[in-house]
């Protein structure tokens, strides 16, 4: 079974981001990473977050 979810350091190495980045994005420019659910302190992005994320980047 494959991952339902990706931490930000998961996320950040699929797509060669800085993690930093991701991480000041996820608070600062929400629009720029996909849809974060918070479990406690942890930030994770679903697989259909990242999907739909995918084809919003790819339209603009």
């Amino acid at each position: 079974m494959g991952k339902r979810a990706y931490n930000i350091a998961d996320f950040s190495a699929m797509y060669s981001l800085n993690e930093q980045t991701v991480r000041v994005n996820v608070s600062r420019r929400p629009e720029l990473v996909p849809k974060p659910f918070r479990v406690g302190r942890s930030v994770f992005f679903t697989v259909e977050a990242i999907k739909a994320w995918e084809v919003k980047m790819q339209r603009s």
